[in-house]
Formats: structure tokens, sequence, C-alpha cells
């Protein structure tokens, strides 16, 4: 049975080319479900694998508030330089953190070439790991009670980090 062109669209821009998303995709369409359930249900399972590797309990090299704020910068700009991105207040110059998101594969990184800088050097991009990720992390954000709860502990996080930077000055 074929799929209609404009569901094709939908389905490669959420899934982008990657093998083994679509492997996955056409094993739920065979399966009898919809163009719309497959991909409903995996961004839905991409949503679940991001909370229990980003946020899930276990050692990680990242805070809660370093992947919610790149989550939700992601989820609104697509892509992010590297550099704006370790020198924001949540990374605090250490690419450390970002670098275990990178290697964690819920981030990606994109040498961008045509975007130079004002020094003439290529610069980086951080974006999802993957398209599907990157539609997991809209959805993470408008999700009302994960947005509103990570919300909170992001902005209680920045407090706490700006009143033990105004208790050093005094």
């Amino acid at each position: 049975e074929r799929i209609p062109n404009d569901e094709v669209e939908e389905v490669v821009r959420v899934l982008g080319g990657r093998f083994f998303d679509l492997q996955l995709f056409l094993k739920k369409i065979r399966k009898g479900i919809t163009v719309r359930e497959a991909l409903d249900l995996m961004i839905a399972e991409a949503v679940q694998e991001i909370r229990q590797i980003g946020f899930g309990k276990g050692a990680r090299e990242w805070t809660d508030i370093q992947l919610w704020d790149t989550i939700q910068r992601l989820a609104l700009e697509g892509s992010i330089d590297e550099g704006d991105l370790i020198f924001s207040p949540v990374f605090s110059g250490s690419a450390d953190s970002l670098h275990a998101l990178v290697r964690a594969n819920l981030l990606g990184r994109t040498q961008v070439h045509l975007d130079k800088n004002e020094l003439g050097v290529a610069t980086r991009r951080i974006r999802a790991f993957s398209p599907l990720y990157q539609e997991a992390f809209v959805c993470l954000v408008k999700d009302r009670d994960i947005g509103t709860g990570m919300n909170i502990v992001t902005l209680r996080g920045k407090i706490e980090k700006e009143l033990v930077r105004v208790n050093q000055v005094r």
C-alpha cells in the first residue's frame, strides 16, 4: 500500500534519513497502524528514551538544568552555536557536560563551513541527536507536566547559582 505524498513529507521531516528510524517506522506500518499513529508512537518512545537517558537516576556528567535548558533552546531554534551554549550561564564555559550529552546520543554536533564567524573560522552547531529527537524535544517543551516541573527546577537552580555569586561578592 502506498503512502500519500503529504504523509511521506511528514515522515521525512520527523525521521530524516536515519536508517534505523525508517526501518522501525516501516515495521510499525506493516503491523497495520496509520502513518500518523506510527509517528506519534515513535515520538512518544523517543520522549521516554530522552527522559530515561537524560533525566533518569544514576551517574551523569550533566545536570538536569543543563539538559533542560538545551532542550528548550533546541526546540525553538533547531540548532545552537556550540560556543554560545558552552559560554551560556548554564554551562559556565565548561564543555565537559555538553560533550557528555553528545556522547550519550542525546545531542549531535555539526560542523558548519558556510556560516563562518567573525574570525573566519568554521563554527560547530549543536542539534538534537536525530530529527526524531528534535521532534521529541518539541513535545517535551510543550508537555505541561514535564515543562512546568523542569522550568521550576531550572529557575530554582539559576537562582541558587546567582545567590552563590552574590554571596561571593560580599
